[in-house]
């Protein structure tokens, strides 16, 4: 979550989190995002960013 939050705040979509539970998935927490283009552009965008983030820390490391 910690993660995906800061990807979020990377990409300028001043993330909010709430503490909800998923009831299909028992997952808890939500993070809205401000949409700056349709649902799948930003969840793509964000997920590149974790993907380029995830790679950075991991050559950092080892």
């Amino acid at each position: 979550m910690k993660e995906l939050i800061e990807a979020a705040k990377e990409l300028d979509l001043d993330p909010i989190t709430q503490e909800k539970v998923h009831p299909a998935s028992r997952i808890k927490g939500l993070i809205a995002v401000r949409k700056i283009s349709s649902k799948e552009k930003v969840e793509k965008s964000i997920y590149e960013k974790l993907r380029k983030n995830m790679g950075k820390s991991q050559s950092e490391n080892g």
